[in-house]
């Protein structure tokens, strides 16, 4: 594989990391589905098959697809590296050490790396390891899931050519970065990448609010699931360490509809936005820089008011849900306003957000409409279960 090289969300996409829905899904029950971050219980054979159509829709337009499990898979091989991702991930999943013991018996027991990887992604259900028990666990799960992994949009991003690992905000989630800090530490393709920001770091990050504008703007959400603290980590090491001279830090609203900031505003073109109402009510927007330290600046008006200020390109909006309250809320429920920009002018929706995409394509925007009713109950759009690794640069 080639460098990383992420300068921009418009420019056509050679190389791109998924995870397709796996074991994981058939461990959430209704009683954990706040705690999982999930509103519905998913069909995985459903949401197998159209995970399916949405990488083959990437490879007819000649992107590399890369399955994260395989990155792992390959660190894995050193049998050292394997030993000490179980101990670390079960210590950072369990705090009772008879019940750790168990469940690195287990995991030590499973010879086939990829059963054992598929098993750490879809966690331990306590009758699995009922005989070995000699006290009562009393709890269907001893560790629970990573169904939220197919939005692979989250646990890092790649920004030009580096990477900010997150800092879930929910504790659930923080396990899905411990596969991140192996594949930046022992991964012969990325153990060099520059990390701007990585899992321990201030507050919390999160993927999905890591926009990248062009070579040397980038946009970055303060959202319910990332803080200003550590937009100004990310911002201080990015701006020092990097061609990358402004961040764009935009307070959006700390809603389950406007999680992140990819939820509300993705691109579509060199200068096109696919934006949903929401964007328009931040007020609160600063404009990062480096000079002997970071400065903050206030700026007065919202996201649109501010892109047209900075981008330094005419910029269009189109409104999710084509200005109807009712409709706009409907797409957004299903991430209309979340799209993955494949080429310019060419992007990949979902094709249950019928309003939203035909206004797409009145505007002349190529959608290519993929399946949606079981990937689209986790709230996460075509962006949001993809990761992109390599943009052309022209």
């Amino acid at each position: 594989m080639t460098n990383i090289n992420v300068n921009s969300e418009y420019k056509e996409l050679e190389a791109v990391l998924v995870h397709k829905p796996s074991e994981e899904l058939l461990n959430i029950y209704p009683e954990i589905l706040d705690e999982l971050l999930f509103d519905e219980l998913p069909y995985l054979d459903i949401a197998r098959q159209e995970h399916d159509y949405f990488v083959d829709r990437l490879k007819d337009e000649n992107v590399e697809v890369i399955y994260c499990e395989d990155l792992v898979f390959d660190v894995f091989k050193d049998e050292k590296i394997k030993n000490q991702f179980i101990e670390e991930f079960v210590d950072e999943s369990l705090e009772d050490e008879y019940e750790r013991k168990i469940a690195k018996d287990f995991y030590y027991s499973i010879d086939d790396n990829k059963k054992l990887i598929t098993k750490i992604q879809s966690g331990i259900r306590t009758s699995e390891i009922s005989s070995k028990l000699n006290k009562k666990i009393d709890r269907p799960l001893l560790i629970m899931p990573m169904p939220n992994l197919y939005f692979q949009r989250d646990p890092f991003s790649f920004i030009g050519n580096g990477v900010a690992i997150s800092n879930f905000r929910f504790k659930i989630r923080k396990p899905e970065t411990l596969f991140a800090k192996y594949i930046f530490t022992y991964h012969k393709d990325f153990k060099d990448t520059p990390i701007y920001y990585n899992r321990d770091g201030e507050g919390s990050l999160e993927g999905g609010d890591i926009v990248v504008l062009n070579d040397h703007i980038l946009a970055v959400g303060i959202s319910q699931r990332t803080s200003f603290e550590a937009v100004k980590e990310l911002s201080n090491n990015l701006l020092k360490n990097s061609n990358y001279d402004k961040v764009i830090a935009i307070k959006i609203s700390e809603k389950r509809a406007s999680m992140h900031l990819d939820t509300v505003f993705t691109a579509v073109d060199k200068n096109k936005f696919l934006v949903h109402s929401i964007a328009s009510e931040t007020t609160e927007i600063f404009i990062i820089t480096y000079d002997n330290g970071l400065k903050i600046e206030k700026e007065n008006g919202n996201l649109m008011d501010t892109l047209k200020k900075y981008y330094e390109e005419d910029v269009e909006f189109i409104d999710c849900g084509n200005g109807s309250i009712i409709d706009s809320k409907r797409d957004q429920w299903n991430d209309g306003a979340n799209c993955l920009c494949v080429a310019p002018g060419k992007i990949i929706v979902y094709d249950r957000n019928t309003v939203t995409n035909e206004l797409l394509d009145s505007k002349g925007v190529d959608t290519i409409k993929i399946k949606s009713s079981e990937l689209s109950r986790g709230r996460g759009g075509p962006r949001c279960m993809s990761m992109p690794i390599r943009r052309k640069d022209n």
